[in-house]
């Protein structure tokens, strides 16, 4: 009878969570090559350095489907372990053109940063992508060296600093002594929380500061307790208003 016997339950393989996830991936790659299947297309390359600073390329690729739907996918996310010269950064991005099949015949545009390795006139990645639509005799896409996130224009206008001058010295209080570190850590696994610590913030990448938020905020009345127990003074902590 089902669900009498645990050992009456035919044995799953130990290979199929892998073959879904393959299968997932495939069905993925299908959906990619469909929809760079359409009349238009523009690259777009952005490199950036991970926790352990290995730089990840991610390339995506926007245009039209056959009924002028606009898509957007990321096409490959490369790691370049060691130099990112120009060179380097085409490799992949021509790597990825040729696993996908794509056609260099409809690109139209390549959306980049300024960096030199993009836009350098010898070897940056739209120089590469010039010759090789000239090896096709295409004609050359637009270069757009004028990459600018949303949230980085948001920043600008956003102004945080009645509350992030709160925010930084606290997890700086909290992260930048180790022995504090420690026992916050304690404090939260003792507390059995959602979080197990609470994040640095980065000034140099904008998106770090909603996560540092996010976290902070979730975890305020801990934050609030163990500084009130280091003897540190914070009354932006307990006030209403501000939170």
């Amino acid at each position: 009878m089902a669900g009498s016997d645990s050992r009456s339950l035919p044995p799953r393989s130990l290979h199929a969570g892998g073959k879904r996830q393959a299968f997932a991936c495939l069905g993925a790659r299908s959906g990619l090559l469909h929809s760079a299947t359409g009349p238009i297309k523009k690259m777009q390359a952005q490199g950036s350095n991970d926790v352990r600073d290995s730089t990840q390329l991610l390339i995506f690729i926007r245009g039209t489907n056959d009924y002028f739907e606009v898509t957007e996918e990321l096409a490959a996310l490369k790691s370049i372990k060691g130099t990112t010269t120009g060179e380097d950064i085409y490799e992949k991005v021509c790597q990825t053109v040729n696993d996908l099949e794509l056609d260099w015949a409809k690109l139209a545009s390549v959306t980049t940063d300024g960096a030199p390795s993009m836009v350098g006139s010898m070897k940056g990645v739209v120089a590469g992508t010039r010759k090789e639509m000239d090896k096709h005799n295409h004609s050359h896409p637009i270069a757009i060296h004028c990459l600018i996130h949303q949230q980085a224009l948001c920043c600008k206008s956003l102004k945080w600093d009645s509350v992030m001058k709160i925010v930084v010295p606290c997890v700086n209080f909290i992260r930048a002594h180790a022995l504090n570190h420690r026992q916050f850590q304690k404090f939260l696994s003792e507390l059995n929380v959602a979080y197990g610590d609470i994040l640095y913030h980065k000034e140099v990448h904008w998106l770090s500061r909603w996560r540092v938020l996010k976290r902070f905020y979730d975890l305020l009345p801990q934050v609030s307790d163990f500084v009130v127990s280091k003897n540190k003074e914070v009354p932006e902590l307990k006030d209403a208003e501000w939170k």
